[in-house]
C-alpha cells in the first residue's frame, strides 16, 4: 500500500537470499521478492550481505545481524523508528543465514531486543548442515534415467560427488579448508539451544539432497519447544518456489500463499503469548484447510 510507510508499527519482511554465500544479489531475487510483496502486501527488504570468496565467515552473519538491527529500528523512509516488527525469510544458504543471524542476535542484550520484534521466520530449502552428513545426500541424487532426485542441486552420478561439492562450498564459506568438526560447529542444525527461535515454517522438496536436514531442523525446533511447521512438497527440487512461472509453478504459487498464512498466524501468536501459543500449529493447520 502507498501509505504503508506512514503507518507506525506495521510489519515488514527481511529476506536473506541464497546462492551458497557466493552468488546472487537483491537484484537477481527481485522477480521472486516482488511476488512476495504482492501476496503479503508488505514491504520486503533483501539483505545485500557480503559474499565469498572475497568476504569469508563471519562476514555474511555480521551483515545479516546488522540488517536485522536496521529493519527493527528504521521505517521505509530510513528514519529512526524503534520497535518496528518484522519477519525473516530466507532460502538455501539464506535460510541458513536466517538461523545463524538469530543465534548471533541472542548473544547480546541489544540483539535480544531485536529478536523480540521478529514475529516469525520462514526458511525455504534451508542449508543447515555444512557437513552434508544425512541420508538424503544418498537417496536424492539426480538420476536422468528415472527423472528422480534433485535436478537443481545434484550433479548426478555418485552421492559422494554431491557431498564433496557441498563440503567444498562450506569450506569456501569458512575461508578455507577446515575440519568437519569446525563445519559442524557452525552448522545451524547442530546449534545446542534453539528454544529462543521465533515460530518457524520450513518448506522443502521431497527430492532435495538437503531434505533430511530440513526435517531434522524441524525436529530440533520442536524438541526445544519452538512453534514450528514443515511442509515437504512431493517431487520438488531445491528452491523450486523460484520458478513461479515455469516448471515449478503449480507448487510454487501455493508456497507463497502458505507463507502469507503462516506469517499471519505467527504474528497473532506472538501478540497473544510471546510466540509460544500452545495452539499455534492447530491455528496454522486450520488456515491450511480453509485455503
Amino acid at each position: 500500500p502507498k501509505d504503508y510507510q506512514d503507518q507506525p508499527g506495521k510489519p515488514r519482511v527481511l529476506y536473506m537470499h541464497g546462492g551458497a554465500f557466493a552468488w546472487y544479489s537483491p537484484e537477481s531475487y527481485r522477480p521472486f521478492t516482488s511476488r512476495l510483496c504482492e501476496v503479503l502486501q508488505m514491504p520486503v527488504f533483501v539483505c545485500d550481505y557480503r559474499l565469498v570468496p572475497e568476504h569469508k565467515f563471519p562476514a555474511a552473519v555480521e551483515d545479516g545481524v546488522a540488517a536485522c538491527h536496521y529493519v527493527a529500528t528504521h521505517n521505509l523512509k530510513g528514519e529512526r523508528a524503534e520497535g518496528s516488527p518484522f519477519y525473516l525469510i530466507g532460502d538455501s544458504a539464506g535460510g541458513g543465514l536466517v538461523y545463524q543471524s538469530i543465534v548471533k542476535l541472542n548473544d547480546t542484550e541489544k540483539g535480544k531486543g531485536v529478536l523480540k520484534g521478529i514475529l516469525g521466520i520462514v526458511t525455504l530449502s534451508p542449508w543447515t548442515d555444512f557437513t552434508a552428513s544425512l541420508e538424503s545426500f544418498k537417496t536424492n541424487v539426480w538420476n536422468p534415467k528415472t527423472l528422480k532426485g534433485d535436478v537443481q542441486f545434484s550433479q548426478g552420478g555418485k552421492h559422494e560427488t554431491d557431498r564433496k561439492s557441498t563440503i567444498r562450498m562450506a569450506h569456501t564459506y569458512m575461508g578455507g579448508e577446515c575440519a568437519i568438526d569446525v563445519l559442524k560447529k557452525h552448522s545451524p542444525l547442530f546449534t545446542k539451544d534453539v528454544s529462543f527461535f521465533p515460530p518457524n515454517l520450513i518448506m522443502v522438496g521431497e527430492e532435495e539432497l538437503m531434505k533430511d536436514e530440513s526435517v531434522h531442523m524441524f525436529k530440533r525446533l520442536k524438541k526445544d519447544g519452538v512453534p514450528a511447521e514443515i511442509r515437504v512438497f512431493p517431487g520438488m527440487w531445491h528452491v523450486w518456489m523460484w520458478y513461479t512461472e515455469g516448471c515449478g509453478g503449480e507448487n510454487a504459487k501455493p508456497c507463497i500463499e502458505a507463507i502469507s498464512g503462516f506469517l499471519c498466524v505467527a504474528a497473532f501468536c506472538k501478540v497473544k503469548n510471546n510466540g509460544r501459543d500452545s495452539k499455534f500449529i492447530s491455528k496454522y493447520k486450520e488456515f491450511k484447510k480453509q485455503s
